[in-house]
């Protein structure tokens, strides 16, 4: 048996044990946010926390127009 042939099966040995793996389960529709006082909630009462970045290049006078 040649190098090649062992990792054209190796390989194949792969993607048959990938093959034979269950699904990943779909993650749950997202609901929509509300607010209690001044918290974001999800569905089930949960406090939400968005994390983002804001980035905006400024050009002096930094003043809101």
């Amino acid at each position: 048996m040649t190098i090649m042939s062992s990792a054209v099966r190796c390989l194949g040995l792969v993607v048959l044990l990938l093959g034979l793996t269950a699904p990943a389960a779909a993650a749950p529709a997202a609901t929509e946010l509300g607010h209690v006082g001044r918290w974001l909630i999800d569905g089930q009462g949960r406090v939400v926390t968005l994390h983002g970045v804001n980035m905006v290049y400024k050009f002096p006078p930094y003043a809101a127009e």
